[in-house]
C-alpha cells in the first residue's frame, strides 16, 4: 500500500518593508523617544527641548532677515574654503597621480596631515588672515585641501593606460589630455573627492565660527548655547543637518555611477 506524504503548504512570506518605509519609521521613533524625554521629567530642564518649541524655534529663525543674513555669511565662506581649498587640492592631486616621483616623495606627508584633527591650524590661520572671516576661510580651505588632494591622485592613476597611451599617439597636449581623457575617466572620483572637502570644510567654518567670530551660523549655535537658548540650539543645528544631507545627495545624484571611459 503506497504511503502519500502530506506537506503542510508553506505561508505566504510576509511583505517586506521598503528600505525608505523603514527610514521613515526610523525618523518618527527617534521623535517620538525625544519627545518621551523631553516629557519625562528625568532631565535637567531644557536638555530635551519639546519636539514643538524645537519647530516653533526653526519656524522664527527663518522668518528672520538676521538668519538670513548669518547663512549668508557662512555660504561664502564655504564657498571661497571649497574653491581655494578644492582647486589647489584637485591641481596637487592630479601631479602626485600623473608623477611617481613626486608622489614617492609627497604623498606620505599628504596622508600624515590629513588625519591631523585641522582645529589645531586655527592660531595659525588667525595670525595669517585675522579674526574675520579670512580665518574661517583658510581653515576650511586647508581641510578640504587633503580629501579633494588624495582622492584626485587615486582617480588619476586608476585612468586605463590605453586612453592615456592613445593620447600620446595623438600627440595631445597636457591640456588635451586633462580634458578629454582625465576629467571624463576620474569623474566618479572628483564627485567623492567634493563630497569629502565639503564635509570636512563645513566642519571646519563652523567650528571655526564657533570660536571667535561675530557673525555666522556658528556663531548663532554658540550664542544660543550662552543663553541657554536650548530650543533655538537644537533648530540650528538641525537645519544645519538638513541643509547639508541636501547638499550630499545633490552630489551624489551628480555622480551617479561614475564613468570609467573617455570622450577621447
Amino acid at each position: 500500500m503506497d504511503t502519500v506524504s502530506t506537506r503542510a503548504a508553506p505561508r505566504p512570506a510576509m511583505p517586506a518593508l521598503s528600505p525608505v518605509a523603514i527610514r521613515v519609521l526610523i525618523i518618527l521613533a527617534a521623535v517620538a523617544v525625544w519627545e518621551i524625554a523631553a516629557r519625562s521629567g528625568l532631565f535637567y530642564h531644557g536638555v530635551f527641548p519639546s519636539v514643538l518649541k524645537i519647530v516653533a524655534a526653526l519656524w522664527a529663525l527663518l522668518s528672520s532677515p538676521t538668519f538670513y543674513w548669518h547663512l549668508s555669511v557662512t555660504a561664502g565662506e564655504l564657498v571661497l574654503a571649497i574653491l581655494f581649498g578644492g582647486v589647489s587640492g584637485a591641481v596637487a592631486g592630479y601631479f602626485l597621480g600623473v608623477s611617481h616621483y613626486l608622489s614617492r616623495v609627497f604623498e606620505k606627508y599628504v596622508y600624515y596631515i590629513s588625519a591631523t584633527p585641522k582645529i589645531i591650524f586655527l592660531p595659525i590661520v588667525i595670525i595669517w588672515f585675522g579674526v574675520d572671516s579670512g580665518s574661517k576661510i583658510g581653515l576650511g580651505a586647508i581641510a578640504a585641501f587633503f580629501p579633494v588632494c588624495l582622492n584626485i591622485a587615486s582617480g588619476v592613476r586608476s585612468v586605463n593606460p590605453v586612453f592615456l597611451r592613445v593620447g600620446r599617439s595623438f600627440k595631445a597636449t597636457r591640456g588635451q589630455m586633462i580634458a578629454k581623457i582625465y576629467l571624463p575617466a576620474i569623474r566618479g572620483a572628483a564627485i567623492n573627492a567634493a563630497r569629502l572637502g565639503l564635509a570636512v570644510a563645513i566642519i571646519s567654518v563652523l567650528l571655526a565660527e564657533t570660536k571667535l567670530a561675530k557673525n555666522g551660523l556658528g556663531y548663532l549655535v554658540t550664542q544660543a548655547f550662552n543663553k541657554y537658548d536650548m530650543p533655538t540650539m537644537y533648530a540650528l543645528i538641525f537645519f544645519i543637518f538638513i541643509v547639508s544631507v541636501a547638499i550630499n545627495t545633490v552630489m551624489i545624484r551628480m555622480g551617479g555611477e561614475g564613468d570609467s571611459g573617455s570622450s577621447f
